[in-house]
């Protein structure tokens, strides 16, 4: 069987941590624009911070669009 040591242990917590913090804010923002909470986790993935900008820079805001 393999059990994790401390190191490893503390490579994951530090990893887990590091994504959940950093996927935090780009929720908040994506709801507050009006978009799913949801496209905020784009941002876990390699390039999905770019994907996001680039969504959110050109799509016709939710926001927006209620206001007319």
């Amino acid at each position: 069987m393999f059990s994790l040591g401390a190191p490893e242990f503390f490579v994951i917590a530090v990893v887990l941590t590091t994504l959940v913090v950093a996927a935090i804010p780009f929720c908040k923002i994506s709801e507050r624009l009006g978009f799913s909470k949801w496209w905020g986790l784009l941002n876990l993935c390699p390039l999905g911070t770019l994907i996001w900008a680039y969504y959110v820079g050109f799509a016709k805001w939710p926001k927006e669009s209620s206001s007319d």
